[in-house]
């Protein structure tokens, strides 16, 4: 989705991978910043090292005042390890009946 402020990526589940879905938004999209990661990521199991590829690539298309949603698939871990790089205040869970305005 795009918004005045950048793209918000919105992920059902992340199966493709969360890094192929952002190169793959980020191709067709390449002027624009990415603002706002929603969904499930299907991170739950990842390794330390898949973790640090999905951190590195945000960092290299996030726009200012970026913010992470994770929805169930994300993993408590997926959480814990973006809230570390990003802080509480950009990285929430997602729970049914959030809203969520760009």
């Amino acid at each position: 989705m795009k918004t005045p402020h950048g793209l918000v990526a919105i992920f059902g589940c992340g199966h493709a991978g969360y890094v192929n879905i952002l190169k793959a938004v980020c191709k067709e999209l390449p002027d624009d910043r990415l603002l706002s990661v929603v969904g499930g990521l299907h991170l739950e199991s990842a390794s330390d090292k898949i973790m640090a590829e999905a951190i590195t690539y945000t960092d290299s298309v996030k726009a200012d005042g970026f913010t992470f949603y994770g929805g169930h698939c994300t993993g408590d871990k997926t959480i814990r390890y973006f809230r570390e790089r990003y802080g509480g205040q950009v990285v929430l869970p997602m729970r049914a009946g959030r809203i969520i305005e760009y």
